[in-house]
């Protein structure tokens, strides 16, 4: 990639990032930031951005700095504004912007709450296809063609168009929408028409099939409408609900807003399983019965199922038949859905799997009455009701190298009296080390040079050997010297202890061999941070991440800059750190090592889980220097702002699809992340309420991920956090109280016992994404 084409991919992505975000100032698109972010020179940056301007790539805004933006970006956001070259200095980039939303209001993708509305999902395009409808002039006509088999849910796709248009207040609040049909309205058009001006009727939906469709008539209804609505100001939304249309090109003529729906068996195949689940949740909620529906069910309802009103029509018609049967049973409280109940219509066999294979579908479902179906909980043992914590096969079962990682983040100093000869001995190994790559892990070293001490001394008793293979060629010259040191005291070694010292050795070095970038993160919250260091090194059995815990509160914020960076120096190799710090320091501590030093950096903001691990994972796969790493960076930062942006976390849909959240099965082997995301997900729902805060995505992801690892401790008795006496100020005590009362209210969190650190970890997720909560 060129420099031009970085610029240009920069200056894109933060147009996109501002525009989305409805701040207008443009900040970070002047010469000088693009210059300390993509580490380029100044001159050759503003030559490059004069260029781009020059070719009608970029619009200029006036001032000092100067400002460029994309002209491309901005036309496909705003595409009925009319924007010049080049903005004055008392003009506004809001003055060309035609229509304006209400600040305050949720963008119309994220209110989309539809099974299929995700990113990659069935209904993606037509959304996206529909968005600029909103952007329209109120004298213009828009034109809307649902196209689609009978049940693909057609209408209730227009009615979620409608609530959005009246939520930006395009139409009024009190409209509603006039149904008519296709032949009907052709023979009385003018009469509906005049009736629609007088009533003022903004918002008329006309349907017909496939038989009595015609070109012809269809334009005539349309030139009727422009030739009535000629001198009225404020023009309808038509929208016409067809069936298997054939003239599409014709169509896509007439309006850029033509919707094609995909029949149920088109879609993918969870989509159909969430289509299922909701409808038996509507049932739950309408009998107030627990309804239980086995997979066996699922799949034969589906098969049998040729669209989505027949979906519908058949689960009706199978939960009457198995209340029927309840009655019959004496069982008043639940409903049992299951292969008997379709015996009569479809007898399922697993040939049928196909569609299902890469689904993994619990062997059942419980769904209780009076649950929204974002709260839905599965469990894979019908008998089970009282917890939805099931085992699953997979347990975690660290590795040899890992355990050593494990006892090395809990290390401290050991209390080991040392006499003349033991000292000698300890300094002389501390120095072998130290002119190995462990150089920049003075911690590591301690605890290495400790865990050989005692080998030595055979204070150490563990078993530390492992099932796993050992090419310990690249280790064999360290430990020969440290064997040859010791031996050169007079000290005979076992060959059990030579063993143990060679694996101390090689774990030590692997930990932190290949890694030319650190990652550290400069936070105040530390029990977050710290989940994050352990688990993440844990996982990938490499020492990349550190922490610096920052104070609860900061006296002198010169002094702490001073002292985080002579910390953070060093863990610099020559290839650069990567630092993630709080939005409160982070500004500062990047000029720190921009203005102030020779060392290679790039400070980010610590938002979620999912940019540290996509850090980790370019610099992993891209392991030269943080020059290289930056410009990968800021496209996985621009990719995880559009994420928060545009996904709604709140549905269960999103949360059951998105990969970021399904990598969290990896880092928690042995949780059931599909059964503890949705327990978590009420107890987060709950908690909001009892505190009255909105749920937004970022408080929703970490929760979820900062909750499993809780759930993971727990479960294998492991340790990620700090001890400390005190977790939380007198001040913070109501709210620990209310978390707490939360968590003793949840019958599915039983067998777990939450202690005051556990509690206080969830708080911190609150403070962080709320730092006003405490007032």
């Amino acid at each position: 990639m060129t420099n031009k084409e970085k610029i240009l991919q920069f200056i894109e992505s933060e147009t996109e990032a501002n525009i989305k975000e409805s701040r207008f100032d443009f900040d970070s698109c002047t010469a000088g930031v693009i210059s300390k972010l993509l580490f380029l020179d100044r001159t050759n940056i503003s030559r490059i951005l004069n260029e781009l301007y020059r070719e009608n790539i970029l619009i200029k805004i006036s001032g000092k700095p100067i400002k460029y933006i994309s002209k491309n970006i901005f036309a496909k956001n705003y595409p009925f504004s009319s924007i010049p070259k080049i903005i004055q200095k008392n003009e506004h980039i809001e003055d060309y912007i035609s229509f304006h939303s209400e600040p305050d209001q949720t963008s119309f993708a994220k209110s989309f709450h539809m099974i299929g509305s995700h990113q990659d999902g069935s209904l993606y395009e037509n959304i996206n296809r529909i968005l600029s409808i909103f952007y329209l002039p109120k004298d213009t006509f828009r034109i809307i063609i649902l196209d689609g088999d009978s049940g693909t849910g057609k209408k209730f796709f227009l009615h979620q168009i409608y609530h959005r248009f009246q939520e930006l207040s395009i139409i009024h609040k009190n409209t509603q929408i006039q149904y008519y049909e296709f032949i009907d309205f052709y023979a009385h058009a003018k009469e509906y028409i005049q009736q629609a001006i007088s009533k003022n009727h903004t918002f008329i939906s006309i349907s017909y099939s496939n038989l009595k469709y015609n070109p012809t008539m269809l334009h005539r209804i349309i030139d009727l409408f422009e030739l009535y609505y000629f001198n009225v100001n404020i023009k309808p939304v038509l929208a016409f609900i067809c069936s298997d249309l054939t003239d599409k090109e014709k169509l896509s003529a007439i309006t850029p807003f033509y919707l094609k729906f995909p029949a149920l068996k088109d879609r993918p195949v969870i989509e159909a399983i969430d289509l299922i689940t909701l409808f038996v949740q509507n049932a739950a909620q309408k009998t107030s019965k627990t309804i239980k529906l086995t997979s066996t069910f699922i799949k034969t309802v589906y098969i049998i199922s040729d669209n989505i009103q027949q979906l519908k029509t058949y689960i009706d018609f199978f939960i009457s038949k198995a209340m029927l049967t309840a009655n019959k049973r004496a069982i008043k409280t639940e409903i049992i859905l299951d292969d008997n109940i379709t015996a009569d219509f479809f007898h399922y066999s697993t040939s049928e799997n196909g569609k299902f294979e890469s689904i993994q579908l619990p062997e059942v479902l419980i769904i209780s009455p009076n649950l929204q179906y974002d709260n839905l909980k599965k469990t894979q043992n019908p008998t089970e009701t009282n917890t939805l914590l099931s085992e699953t096969k997979q347990k975690y079962s660290p590795t040899a190298l890992q355990a050593f990682y494990y006892q090395y983040s809990h290390y401290k100093p050991s209390n080991i009296k040392r006499n003349l000869k033991t000292d000698t001995l300890y300094n002389g190994i501390n120095k072998i080390l130290y002119k190995t790559n462990l150089y920049f892990y003075p911690e590591l070293i301690e605890f290495t040079t400790d865990r050989v001490l005692k080998i030595i001394t055979n204070e150490f008793t563990q078993d530390i050997d492992t099932a796993e293979h050992i090419d310990r060629t690249e280790t064999m010259s360290v430990t020969h010297k440290i064997i040859q040191y010791v031996e050169s005291h007079h000290i005979a070694l076992s060959s059990k202890q030579i063993h143990y010292i060679e694996n101390t050795i090689y774990y030590s070095i692997y930990l932190t061999n290949g890694i030319q970038i650190p990652i550290v993160i400069v936070s105040k919250y530390s029990h977050l941070v710290k989940q994050y260091e352990t688990l993440y090194n844990l996982y990938y059995k490499k020492h990349i991440l550190h922490t610096f815990i920052l104070p609860a509160n900061i006296d002198n914020e010169t002094e702490m800059i001073e002292t985080i960076f002579s910390t953070l120096i060093r863990y610099a190799k020559s290839q650069g750190i990567l630092i993630f710090a709080d939005k409160e320091i982070r500004s500062k501590l990047a000029n720190r090592f921009f203005m102030y030093s020779n060392t290679l950096s790039h400070c980010m903001e610590l938002s979620t889980f999912i940019m540290i691990q996509n850090s980790i994972n370019q610099i992993l796969d891209n392991n030269t220097n943080i020059l290289n790493v930056t410009p990968n960076l800021l496209v996985e930062q621009n990719r995880e702002k559009k994420l928060l942006q545009n996904e709604s976390f709140s549905q269960y849909s999103v949360r059951n699809t998105d990969k970021n959240l399904l990598s969290i099965n990896q880092l928690t082997p042995g949780i059931n992340n599909f059964e503890t995301n949705e327990i978590l997900f009420t107890l987060l729902t709950k908690i909001c309420r009892k505190l009255n805060i909105p749920i937004i995505n970022s408080l929703i992801l970490d929760f979820l991920f900062h909750g499993n690892c809780i759930l993971f401790e727990l479960k294998n008795k492991l340790n990620f956090r700090p001890d400390e006496k005190k977790f939380y100020d007198d001040s913070q005590h109501h709210l620990i109280s209310i978390v707490k009362d939360v968590i003793e209210s949840m019958d599915t969190l039983e067998e777990y016992e939450f202690s005051d650190r556990d509690i206080y970890t969830l708080l911190q997720i609150f403070l962080r994404n709320n730092p006003d909560i405490t007032s």
